[in-house]
């Protein structure tokens, strides 16, 4: 296993599928332009690339009008055809590569989850990670929609999915996901020493979840390591609606290489091992690990239920609309001090 080893991630130009006569053919330029950065990846020695990272969506785009049926028709099996080239460059070049796109699976008909996946240097699908939090505007099923049934299928591993590889111990955190700090820690929990974030963050957004990004990685002593989108094509939002940043960044918070601009691009570093383990190995005031009070904050958070499991045991949601309105429900559950009710 290397101490140090490169990562690059791909800030990629999506085109965007907007109804069944272009998807085919949509679909199929994000493939073939993928697979030829993955050429990229493997020609350019200099950097001596072992994994590499695309963004959120980064087959399909991102649906406008956000209805199930809209949705349905982004989504692949995976793996599927839609994977097989990328899998076989990964296995031609001997890398690692992270993707997210939209996912059907025939146990759960009707229903699609926003998937990021890792493919190992064989060409494998080694990692399958089903996004768990949305800025409500989406309408995939989450797992903790249809808890129950879930971890009766896959077990409760499959929530917070780790890897061991070659390359360390390898997790998927998904754009928004970031923005919950138990998400990120549960996969610290489970050894995770870097967090593979494909993401689809717009200007408004960005620095904020930069900043995330910064203190999940210090939260945890790991990598986070992270690719958004530099153009759209295709599709009502703008063209530059997604603000790069794509970064990099180490175990101690800081980032060490950032893209300050849209367009394509591509962001190659280190990530190194050996200085990782050795931080979490101390016992010290920066390893916050080691103070990590489980028990404490586990029964606090069970005083105040939130967002409740198996929302959609019975039936998946149709429109966002359904999401704002549990979202309401939700805050009004917990009834914290200083919300003031009927606010929006």
């Amino acid at each position: 296993m290397p101490e140090i080893y490169g990562v690059m991630c791909v800030q990629a130009e999506t085109h965007v599928v907007t109804g069944p006569a272009d998807r085919d053919e949509v679909i199929h330029r994000n493939v073939a332009r993928a697979v030829d950065l993955l050429d990229f990846a493997g020609a350019e020695a200099r950097f001596q690339t072992r994994l590499v990272v695309f963004p959120e969506f980064c087959l399909t785009g991102v649906p406008e009008s956000r209805t199930l049926q809209d949705y349905l028709l982004d989504a692949e099996p995976i793996p599927g055809p839609v994977t097989a080239p990328l899998q076989n460059a990964a296995a031609k070049h001997g890398l690692h590569v992270a993707l997210n796109t939209f996912e059907r699976d025939d146990a759960w008909p009707g229903r699609l989850f926003n998937t990021s996946f890792i493919i190992d240097p064989r060409g494998d699908i080694i990692l399958k990670y089903r996004k768990h939090n949305d800025a409500y505007a989406p309408v995939n099923t989450h797992p903790g929609d249809v808890y129950s049934r879930y971890v009766e299928l896959y077990g409760e591993d499959a929530l917070f999915p780790v890897v061991d590889t070659d390359i360390g111990r390898l997790a998927c955190i998904t754009c928004y996901d970031i923005c919950f700090p138990e998400a990120a820690r549960c996969f610290a929990l489970k050894g995770a020493e870097a967090l593979i974030m494909p993401t689809g963050e717009g200007h408004t957004f960005v620095r904020k979840q930069s900043l995330m990004r910064q203190a999940r990685a210090y939260e945890n002593s790991c990598y986070v390591v992270s690719a958004n989108h530099g153009r759209f094509y295709g599709g009502l939002r703008p063209a530059f609606q997604q603000g790069g940043y794509t970064e990099i960044i180490n175990f101690d918070g800081d980032v060490v290489l950032r893209t300050e601009g849209p367009g394509e691009a591509t962001l190659s570093g280190l990530i190194d091992l050996h200085a990782l383990r050795a931080k979490r190995s101390r016992v010290d005031f920066y390893n916050l690990l080691a103070c990590f009070r489980t028990e404490l904050y586990a029964r606090e958070y069970l005083r105040h239920p939130g967002w409740p499991l198996d929302a959609q045991a019975d039936r998946p949601i149709q429109a966002k609309e359904e999401n704002f309105e549990l979202g309401r429900k939700v805050l009004e559950s917990l009834n914290l001090p200083g919300t003031r009710p009927g606010a929006w």
